[in-house]
């Protein structure tokens, strides 16, 4: 039944790699999300947020699954006509956002710092110009050794 392959499904992605619960099994739970059945749309809607929510990082790439597709695959949810659907999705979209929170979150955090890191670089490294950071100080003494010379 479609019930025990979702179970299944979602308990095999725990198992699974962040991506490969992102790229493989959350795409399937939510074409269950829109079944013409309730307790295949109430499992499927439990087993995409527990999915879901267990990733622990993101990638760029996918920086957006949450907000062009996990969200709009349960839009209509909350107009379903059967009640334990909504019920279902009333329990889980808090987990989802907040999933979804955490990792916009860490991708700004990264992206932050990876701006930072590249715009210190010059400072870390080699001055501009191609100098050794062992010549800068000689080279700036002898420019203050001429000008005193000449003055």
């Amino acid at each position: 039944s479609k019930r025990a392959a979702a179970s299944a499904l979602a308990e095999v992605a725990l198992l699974c790699d962040d991506d490969t619960r992102l790229q493989c099994v959350v795409p399937y739970l939510a074409t269950l999300v829109s079944d013409a059945s309730a307790a295949v749309r109430c499992l499927a809607v439990r087993c995409l947020v527990r999915v879901t929510c267990s990733v622990q990082s993101i990638s760029p790439s996918d920086a957006k699954v949450f907000q062009d597709y996990v969200l709009p695959c349960l839009s209509l949810l909350p107009n379903d006509p059967e009640e334990s659907v909504r019920v279902e999705y009333a329990a889980g979209i808090a987990k989802l956002a907040e999933a979804a929170h955490r990792h916009l979150s860490q991708l700004q955090h990264d992206a932050h710092e990876a701006v930072t890191a590249t715009t210190q670089l010059p400072a870390a490294g080699a001055p501009a110009g191609g100098s050794q950071p062992g010549n800068a100080p000689a080279a700036s003494e002898q420019g203050q050794a001429g000008a005193e010379g000449s003055a």
